[in-house]
């Protein structure tokens, strides 16, 4: 992986981690799929390696075949994701064209604050995503949630979730999927058995995620 700074045209300045998958140098007309990953709370800050401490970053340090384009902004202190929409899609606007990115192939997830995040972004642009996939996301404290989750009914939505988390408790994962399905979303959650906070853990090894997102595509814009 590799670290880029991005600058929005608003003036917001993120650092964000860079995984190309193997042979994306070689393949120059091929196009590739692209996670956008949001992180959770505590890895807010300046230094972009806290992000390398856990969750999918982690798992892209002992997986470097992973095969998908994934770009991992890192939050500041003091703000949430909730403030970053604008600057987080004028990220994609950049960075998809330029890292060959397809897209019709554009992903976002995140955990915890990043869950939240996710939601959020997906309802502020529902075209622009093939899929979205939050975990251990609370309602975000947002003005119109968890109504606005009915924006994302064009996404498919698969959520994760302990069952015993402590932090936040499974039923906001549960409401959020409501609102999804009812607005004619095609929405999943999984319930993990005995697992707390960290859904990361589980979810983002298991291969039949990737197997479901690799095969989401965005309708054509």
């Amino acid at each position: 992986m590799r670290s880029i700074v991005f600058t929005s045209p608003a003036g917001t300045t993120l650092p964000v981690l860079v995984h190309l998958p193997p042979g994306h140098a070689r393949a120059r007309r091929r196009r590739w799929p692209v996670v956008l990953h949001l992180h959770g709370g505590g890895e807010r800050g300046a230094d972009v390696r806290a992000l390398l401490r856990n969750d999918l970053p982690l798992r892209l340090l002992r997986d470097r075949a992973f095969p998908f384009v994934v770009l991992s902004p890192l939050c500041p202190r003091g703000t949430t994701w909730a403030g970053l929409l604008d600057a987080l899609l004028a990220l994609l606007d950049e960075l998809v064209p330029v890292l060959r990115g397809n897209p019709r192939r554009v992903h976002v997830t995140g955990a915890s604050m990043g869950g939240s995040g996710t939601w959020m972004l997906a309802a502020a642009d529902p075209a622009r995503f093939a899929s979205a996939v939050p975990l251990c996301a609370s309602v975000p404290n947002e003005p119109g949630w968890p109504r606005r989750a009915a924006r994302l009914a064009s996404v498919p939505v698969w959520a994760f979730h302990g069952a015993k988390d402590p932090v936040i408790p499974v039923r906001h994962a549960r409401v959020l999927q409501a609102v999804h399905r009812a607005a004619g979303g095609r929405s999943r959650l999984t319930v993990l058995p005995d697992v707390g906070h960290r859904a990361w853990d589980v979810a983002y090894h298991d291969p039949r995620l990737w197997t479901w997102v690799a095969r989401r595509r965005a309708p054509r814009r």
